[in-house]
């Protein structure tokens, strides 16, 4: 560290006598790899220029021999010197990386770096232009919290063991929170989570020793209601003195079912309902004990069906109102093995119970999922008890947006025509005031069965025909196709608080770019992996479920 601030703190005595633009220095364009520069010794130069299209956060990414310290800086059209501050003193997720990084206005620049150490140094290096995002300080404190967007990563450091960092977070539905950090192995750090009103919601102990991959990574997740949190970063109790580099991104996944902390105590309880499929985890620092409340309003066969999806043994028990164990005498919790399932019945009469879940303390996450489901009331004799869409099925039928076909089944996997889905639009009560004169699609006759539907959606601008004066009541519906319809039934607009989300197959040009671009955004689609949407691709009937109670969550 002092040979770095020693290297930082020689830097250029004299910034006023400098050389116009050089004529000689070599153009570059950005996100070009250069290799192979070598500056001589004791305050050695290299020359590029790069034009800057727009303004933006400028960054040299650069790979060097451990040691061996240079200085970066820009001179513009005027001969203004401008130091690039280094963003870190050792980029420990790559430490043969160093960034330095400065916002800059549109123009010409020339790049130089310096050589101050006492070798010849050779190393490769690229510009960037909006790449990465540094934090802010001071950001110590909630009142000066960096706001950081879903899906963005924040490269940070903390500077010493009594400082810490704070960044602020918009939840723009219910969902699961996904808070990923990276920092070296050798670093003791401590994520917390706190709501609006500063209150602790969970707090996750990132020391190495936690993790498989040696403390290069964490990942935890935490269920959260719509609104504002605060992230913090800071030391474990302070056992770390060194200037620690860490990377941190929030993600929220539209997981409609899912614990929303705290819930560590009875009183705190998750409420549930029926044939709902729920999502949790329980971690070390507290968060050892997971409450959810259900209430019966008939008699009958209480079924709880559990997975352990962790590698350590969970417990688990079944309370009354008073919250006396059910199941034994012994009042010991049951024992769920590792990556085990089971299904726990029992006879119960109308009222309040609460279901209690165990860990074990262990320094990683113990995943588990859970649904509760009663004998007199059934979903659909072929939706699977926790197969996809389960949960949202069940929802769309107690709110009678589905029925189902007179068998008794749903058919989740069968194709949604496009009638179908007028009417389950219709039945998920948005807002049908006419904007528009009704229309006459030849397809669609006042004989068929969803026509008034069509005619009420299409009064309300929320769906077209496809041309020629035709509706195609009969074919599939399309990813693409449900996109324009959903931001157009619920009045949905991009959200600011998440980094855009890009699908390389619905570019700009794409008729529904902005209307998937809005779903990303407000996380009712995650899209594929590898960056995809799939626009054509057609939709089941269980995925359009989905999607609706995604939407309807806003």
């Amino acid at each position: 560290m002092f040979l770095s601030l020693l290297a930082l703190s020689l830097g250029f005595t004299s910034l006023q006598a400098e050389a116009s633009h050089d004529p000689t220095a070599t153009p570059v364009s950005f996100e070009q790899s250069i290799s192979g520069p070598s500056i001589p010794v004791n305050g050695g130069t290299k020359r590029y220029s790069i034009t800057v299209p727009k303004d933006g956060l400028f960054v040299i990414e650069a790979e060097y021999v451990p040691f061996q310290f240079f200085e970066v800086r820009l001179i513009d059209e005027n001969h203004n010197v401008i130091l690039m501050p280094v963003a870190n003193e050792v980029n420990d997720k790559n430490p043969y990386v160093q960034w330095f990084h400065k916002n800059v206005k549109q123009g010409k620049y020339i790049i130089e770096f310096k050589n101050n150490s006492l070798s010849s140094l050779t190393f490769n290096w690229k510009a960037s232009l909006n790449k990465h995002t540094f934090e802010t300080e001071p950001n110590n404190t909630k009142n000066t919290a960096n706001t950081v967007l879903m899906g963005q990563t924040i490269n940070a450091s903390i500077e010493d063991r009594m400082f810490t960092d704070f960044y602020k977070i918009e939840a723009v539905r219910d969902g699961q929170l996904k808070l990923n950090l990276s920092f070296h192995r050798d670093y003791y750090l401590i994520l917390r989570l706190f709501d609006s009103s500063g209150r602790l919601v969970k707090e996750f102990n990132t020391y190495s020793y936690q993790t498989p991959d040696a403390g290069l990574f964490i990942s935890e997740n935490v269920g959260v209601e719509k609104g504002i949190y605060y992230a913090q970063v800071s030391y474990f109790y302070g056992w770390s003195i060194k200037n620690d580099f860490y990377q941190f991104k929030p993600e929220l996944k539209p997981i409609s079912f899912h614990e929303n902390e705290p819930n560590h105590t009875r009183p705190e309880a998750t409420p549930i309902g029926l044939n709902e499929t729920w999502t949790g985890e329980l971690s070390r620092m507290g968060d050892t004990e997971d409450f959810y409340s259900l209430d019966l309003t008939k008699t009958g066969i209480l079924k709880i069906l559990l997975k352990n999806q962790s590698p350590n043994n969970l417990h688990y028990q079944l309370l009354d109102a008073d919250g006396l164990y059910l199941e034994s005498e012994t009042y010991e919790p049951l024992v769920l093995s590792a990556g085990g399932t089971l299904t726990l019945s029992s006879n119960l009469a109308p009222g309040r119970y609460y279901i209690r879940l165990v860990g074990n303390n262990y320094p990683t996450s113990q995943r588990y999922e859970m649904t509760a489901f009663h004998d007199s009331n059934p979903v659909f004799t072929d939706v699977a008890l926790g197969s996809m869409g389960f949960s949202e099925i069940h929802r769309m039928k107690t709110t009678k947006i589905v029925t189902g076909y007179p068998d008794g089944t749903f058919r989740p996997n069968q194709l949604i025509k496009r009638s179908h889905a007028a009417l389950m639009i219709e039945r998920a009560g948005v807002d049908l005031t006419p904007v528009r004169s009704a229309t006459t699609f030849s397809d669609v006759p006042t004989s068929h069965p969803e026509h008034s539907s069509i005619q009420k959606l299409y009064r309300a601008g929320i769906i077209d025909g496809i041309g020629n004066g035709t509706f195609s009541p009969n074919n599939y519906l399309t990813r693409e196709q449900m996109a324009k319809i959903l931001v157009n039934a619920f009045d949905l607009t991009p959200a600011k608080e998440f980094k855009p989300t890009k699908f390389t197959d619905v570019p700009a040009s794409h008729w529904a770019h902005s209307y998937v671009h809005t779903l990303g955004s407000r996380q009712i689609t995650l899209g594929y992996s590898k960056g995809v949407f799939m626009p054509k691709d057609q939709l089941t009937r269980a995925q359009l479920a989905m999607f609706l109670t995604r939407a309807t969550g806003e």
